[in-house]
C-alpha cells in the first residue's frame, strides 16, 4: 500500500460498516409494519448498496 493507503482502507471499511448498520436499521423498521424480508432480499440490498458505494468512489479516483 502506498502513502495513506492504510488510512483509505480503514476509512472505506468504516464507511461500509456504517452503510450496513443503516441498512440493518431500515430492515428492522420496515419489518415492524410488514412481513419479514427474506434473507435473499436483504443480501441483494447489501450487494446493490456496496456496488453503488464503489461506483461513487471510483468516479472521484485518479489512476496513474
Amino acid at each position: 500500500m502506498g502513502p495513506g493507503g492504510f488510512s483509505a482502507y480503514v476509512a472505506e471499511a468504516l464507511e461500509q460498516r456504517v452503510a450496513m448498520d443503516k441498512l440493518g436499521e431500515l430492515v428492522a423498521d420496515f419489518e415492524k409494519d410488514n412481513e419479514p424480508l427474506a434473507r435473499a432480499e436483504v443480501d441483494k440490498a447489501k450487494v446493490e448498496s456496496d456496488f453503488r458505494r464503489r461506483r461513487r468512489g471510483s468516479r472521484g479516483s485518479v489512476t496513474g
